[in-house]
């Protein structure tokens, strides 16, 4: 029945909420707005708020207490962000164990000069996760999960190559243009971000060599070139350099673990989709907000608009002569 659906709905909508305040106090309004549309409409966030399964509390109170860790950087009074979040990270390990991925950016972000409050915010997450892992553990009923995440993970076909499937399952619950309209911009970024070290390590061996290092002008233009002229979030250029490689940090880890170490992973890459998303968004906005790279914008346009029906046809259009032969009832323009 639809009121045993409502709750993983409304945990849905509440996701593209919590994307949109985090990338506002971390980014900009602007990628705040695309980091929450490209959430409203990807098909995977969609898929699992339509039935009665964990993923969506799992992904709320994933990114609930990576937000919480993010607050607490930035208060002067830290301590009840992180008892916050401390529960929030205990709820989404409640869920499933897929938690642990995004619990490596969450962990991530905490700083050591707030040491001094992790220890109650840690006994309750500790009291919280053991409420339900202890006694299922001492019951015995955890050997029989164990022999299951043995078969799942299955270490004797290490190491494995997931993404093949992975971007094949991504385009089926998306068009192809909203893979390229997320994934392009994030395969770009990584591309500059290397590109950046490569240059400072040649820049700073020329320096030792007595080669004229770039002024700090050039590096502040630089830096502001590459920024984008991007809208002042609430928060310093350095937490937002933070909050952005622990997102990063995440997506990593769950792309590492389900393309490489785990045999049959299913649709459980879900588990990097927010990072993933609003980490997309980041750099879309980054692109657009470049003078020289204008002419982008439309392309850009024109992918977001292909993209749009896709939700529609798949999750809403659902009279009987549609269903089984989805995916070749659609348009002509959905490869």
């Amino acid at each position: 029945p639809s009121t045993r659906r409502l709750p993983f709905a409304l945990a849905g909508a509440a996701l593209v909420a919590l994307v949109y305040a985090l990338c506002l106090s971390a980014f900009s309004k602007p990628v705040a707005l695309l980091a929450a549309f490209l959430c409203s409409i990807e098909g995977f966030l969609l898929a699992f708020s339509r039935i009665v399964q964990y993923q969506s509390f799992l992904l709320l109170f994933g990114l609930a207490a990576f937000y919480s860790a993010y607050r607490a950087n930035s208060s002067t009074t830290p301590r009840p962000y992180y008892c916050l979040g401390a529960v929030f990270l205990s709820l989404s390990l409640l869920c499933h164990y897929d938690a642990a991925i995004a619990a490596v950016g969450t962990l991530a972000l905490l700083r050591l000069k707030h040491i001094k409050h992790w220890l109650l915010p840690a006994l309750i997450a500790i009291a919280l996760t053991a409420a339900f892992y202890l006694p299922f553990y001492l019951t015995g009923n955890f050997s029989n999960t164990a022999s299951y995440l043995g078969q799942r993970i299955d270490l004797s076909k290490f190491p494995v190559n997931n993404l093949p499937r992975y971007f094949n399952v991504f385009s089926f619950y998306n068009s192809i243009y909203f893979t390229v309209l997320v994934w392009l911009p994030i395969l770009a970024w990584c591309f500059v971000e290397i590109y950046r070290i490569l240059r400072s390590g040649f820049q700073n061996a020329a320096h030792k060599g007595k080669l004229r290092p770039p002024s700090h002008t050039e590096e502040t233009s630089s830096l502001h070139s590459h920024e984008g002229g991007l809208p002042r979030a609430q928060s310093s250029r350095g937490e937002r350099q933070r909050a952005g490689g622990c997102l990063s940090l995440w997506l990593l880890c769950g792309l590492i673990s389900m393309g490489f170490l785990i045999a049959r992973p299913n649709t459980h890459f879900y588990i990097i989709h927010p990072p993933l998303l609003i980490l997309a968004a980041l750099s879309i906005t980054i692109v657009l907000s470049c003078r020289e790279k204008k002419y982008l914008a439309p392309v850009i346009c024109l992918l977001i608009l292909f993209s749009l029906p896709y939700p529609w046809f798949a999750y809403l259009k659902t009279w009987p002569e549609f269903r089984p032969a989805f995916p070749k009832s659609l348009l002509a323009i959905y490869p």
